[in-house]
């Protein structure tokens, strides 16, 4: 079905193939230089050391982006999502992703790109997009199932059809764009003194063990964005693989209320 994409498709920057084989050439000799890299400071040495609440966040953002920006050109995940969307918590989401980054060498550009495929729920399953940034005039290309598969439809990614169940528009997808969203709140949220974060270490996100940092804010202010938020970060790569946001219960006895929840796997 990857191949049948990007033929069909027809404006992947490298096609799929292509993005399997650079893939792969990244991954097998590059393995030893980026265990290299991570070993020089680990996210728990970061928290260890801080001396505000917010800073390893900030910190551990920092030094990921730039981890990342130098070493990972484009990867594949399953991401698994659930949101709040219209008053209404959605169904649980599974995509097939592939992430290809901006990136410069020489006289050549690559632009972002984002292919997503659903695997559920079970009526979304097969459905395709595919995102190029600077291409098809802003939009993406989607293909839905069923007889209407053989048709293209260029669609806004801010628009009513694509946002539909999504808070965030296609170009916001990525760990990358995680992070970018982590330091801004990160960044915003330690002007004021209401908040408290806390560490936990050895968690197991299918397999991958990571260190969660836990940041809530007990009281509802206007310029906080949620109550409760917790981020996962994979202690072997110091990427970030999952996200959680909850907003503040009407009654103090409820759960808090999710906001949103990202978990990216198979990396």
């Amino acid at each position: 079905h990857q191949n049948q994409a990007s033929h069909e498709f027809g404006m992947w920057p490298h096609n799929v193939n292509n993005f399997h084989s650079k893939w792969r050439k990244r991954g097998s000799g590059h393995k030893k230089e980026v265990a290299q890299e991570l070993k020089k400071k680990s996210s728990e040495q970061l928290i260890d050391e801080a001396e505000h609440p917010f800073d390893p966040l900030l910190e551990i953002a920092d030094r990921s982006l730039k981890f990342i920006d130098e070493n990972i050109v484009d990867y594949q995940a399953r991401l698994t999502s659930q949101v709040e969307f219209g008053g209404e918590i959605q169904p649980e989401k599974q995509l097939e992703v592939k992430i290809q980054h901006a990136s410069k060498a020489g006289d050549s550009e690559t632009p972002f790109s984002a292919y997503t495929k659903f695997l559920s729920p079970k009526e979304n399953a097969g459905q395709e997009a595919i995102w190029v940034e600077g291409e098809n005039d802003g939009n993406l290309i989607a293909h839905t199932t069923g007889l209407l598969n053989v048709k293209r439809f260029y669609l806004d990614p801010a628009g009513a059809i694509a946002m539909e169940g999504n808070r965030y528009p296609i170009w916001e997808i990525g760990f990358r764009n995680l992070l970018v969203k982590m330091a801004e709140i990160g960044r915003a949220d330690r002007e004021y003194e209401e908040c408290q974060v806390t560490v936990h270490r050895q968690v197991d996100i299918n397999g991958c063990i990571c260190t969660m940092l836990e940041a809530i804010h007990p009281q509802q202010r206007d310029h906080f964005q949620f109550h409760i938020a917790r981020i996962y970060i994979d202690d072997e790569r110091n990427i970030p693989v999952a996200y959680e946001g909850y907003g503040w219960p009407k009654n103090p006895t409820d759960e808090p209320p999710l906001i949103e929840r990202y978990y990216y796997t198979q990396i």
